[in-house]
């Protein structure tokens, strides 16, 4: 099968791959997961989402290429090492909104 054969990445992403791999980051989702999240987001337009665990961003990455401009994204994580990838790369995206506490405090 060629299931990653016409998927389209978002632009970061192998920025935020390289990072969480020196990181040794292995909890991101794979590239036909973010492709599903990718679909879902962009089946709900002017949507707020919620996202328990950014890790270093990768699924953040996928839902803010399916978002429109009028979703919003809020990403939750308590490991202020990995959510700085997920910032410094998807940050300036003003539908995002990055929180490092607790989910449960949260």
């Amino acid at each position: 099968m060629k299931d990653q054969e016409n998927l389209k990445y978002p632009n970061v992403l192998k920025h935020i791959q390289a990072e969480s791999e020196a990181l040794n980051f292995r909890m991101a989702s794979d590239s036909l997961t973010g492709s599903f999240l990718r679909t879902l987001a962009a089946s709900k337009p002017a949507s707020m989402f919620l996202e328990l665990g950014t890790g270093t961003g990768i699924s953040a990455a996928w839902l803010l290429n399916g978002m429109d401009q009028k979703s919003k994204l809020i990403s939750v994580d308590q490991d202020d090492k990995v959510i700085a990838v997920a910032r410094k790369y998807l940050g300036q995206d003003r539908r995002v909104v990055f929180h490092a506490e607790d989910a449960t405090i949260f």
